[in-house]
């Protein structure tokens, strides 16, 4: 929210949050679905990326979320409901590469397309 906008809502119910203290936030501002999810890739990350991280790309666009990796554990970042989409996913993943089976990049594309 930028400036204007906290000084419009503020003034139009005629009182400022005071000086040093945060402003009330109406419930329907609030994002109670908004969640963080980190979990392990067990097979190789380049297959799980893709190239240029295209796969990646495709499931933070698709499931409208971010993502960070920090070793071999990727942070999923979002509404509940994504997040979980977007975990169950890489659990698939897990699942393939556990069994002994080395996806491609295009079977990890696969496996979002039909997942998402």
């Amino acid at each position: 929210m930028g400036d204007r906008e906290a000084v419009n809502r503020f003034a139009a119910h005629s009182t400022l949050p005071a000086i040093g203290k945060p402003a009330a936030i109406a419930s329907s501002e609030k994002s109670s679905t908004w969640m963080r999810r980190t979990i392990h890739i067990a097979g190789k990350l380049e297959p799980f990326f893709g190239t240029l991280d295209e796969n990646v790309r495709l499931l933070e666009d698709a499931l409208h979320v971010r993502t960070h990796l920090h070793d071999s554990k990727l942070t999923i970042e979002g509404e509940q409901h994504a997040v979980a989409q977007a975990v169950k996913i890489v659990e698939e993943y897990n699942h393939a590469t556990n069994k002994g089976k080395v996806l491609t990049s295009e079977e990890v594309k696969s496996l979002m397309c039909v997942a998402i």
